[in-house]
């Protein structure tokens, strides 16, 4: 204990306690977002590279599971023009 100081309350201790907990975990759910993020981004790069080497939509649905027509909507052939 340092001179002139007051011994600190076992409350004190546990709010500190419980206060650096609270930062760790936010910390930690705000990485394994940007992860998440980044690894969706890395699986639509590959199902595209499938797509344009000319791999049906079928053949990724069997890998993943997601579903033929949602890899479909994900990567449209044709884009919609705009209407002037």
């Amino acid at each position: 204990m340092r001179a002139g100081s007051a011994p600190q309350a076992a409350g004190d201790t546990y709010n500190a306690w419980w206060v650096y907990e609270q930062k760790r975990f936010h910390m930690r759910l705000h990485m394994e977002k940007e992860m998440l993020g980044e690894l969706k981004t890395i699986k639509k790069l590959l199902m595209l590279s499938l797509l344009h080497s000319g791999a049906s939509s079928e053949e990724p649905d069997q890998a993943t599971g997601m579903g033929a027509g949602n890899i479909r909507a994900m990567f449209p052939k044709r884009r919609r023009q705009k209407k002037h």
